[in-house]
Formats: structure tokens, C-alpha cells, sequence
């Protein structure tokens, strides 16, 4: 019986690591639906997205546990996901709020409009 759990932290942690780079990849599809208003275009990269997620998650439990999805596996990326929202997402949205604002009043400085004018 220990055989048959001998790669199963490996691949729980495959998982988990998967599951944080979906979230931060979400994030900046977040970052990108922000600069479209139709509610199309929004839906559409949300379910770009979604399909890439997916595309994902099955190469990945393809190649570290040969297509055998189990409950780990699903339960990894769902804690990897959770614990990215809970540390990263936060200050990168903060990072990125900053940075906004500061390009924000450099396109709005008279000087940048009247050198693209």
C-alpha cells in the first residue's frame, strides 16, 4: 500500500502550483477585461480563459499522474487557487492600482500633451 501513495505529494504539489499560476493568469485576464466596456468582448475572454484553464489541468494531471484524475488533484488546485487570493492577489492589485494612477496623471500632464500634439 505505501507503493501506490509514493507520488502522491508530488503530484498534490504539482497541483497546488498549478492551481496559483490559473489564479495569477486570471488575474491578469481581470487586468485585460478592465480595458474593454462591451460585455462581449468580457464574456469572451472570460471563456478563453476558462478554456485555457481547463486545457491546462489536464495536461498537467495528464503528465504528472497519466491522466488519472483524483481528488487530490482537483483538491490541490483548488487550494493552490486559494492560497495565491490569499497572499499574491492582493499586493499585485495594489501594485497595479498604483501604477495605474501614476500613468493615469502622466497622460493627463501638460507636458506629454503637448509633446504628442
Amino acid at each position: 500500500m505505501l507503493f501506490a501513495t509514493a507520488g502522491q505529494a508530488r503530484i498534490f504539489l504539482v497541483t497546488v502550483a498549478l492551481g496559483a499560476l490559473l489564479g495569477l493568469a486570471h488575474d491578469g485576464v481581470r487586468l485585460l477585461m478592465a480595458l474593454f466596456k462591451a460585455k462581449a468582448v468580457r464574456y469572451g475572454l472570460e471563456g478563453l480563459f476558462f478554456c485555457g484553464a481547463a486545457l491546462a489541468a489536464f495536461g498537467a494531471v495528464y503528465r504528472c499522474n497519466g491522466g488519472d484524475l483524483q481528488a487530490y488533484t482537483v483538491l490541490g488546485m483548488g487550494v493552490g487557487w486559494c492560497l495565491y487570493l490569499l497572499s499574491l492577489s492582493k499586493a499585485l492589485e495594489w501594485i497595479c492600482l498604483r501604477l495605474g494612477r501614476r500613468l493615469g496623471k502622466l497622460a493627463q500632464s501638460r507636458a506629454l500633451r503637448t509633446l504628442f500634439r
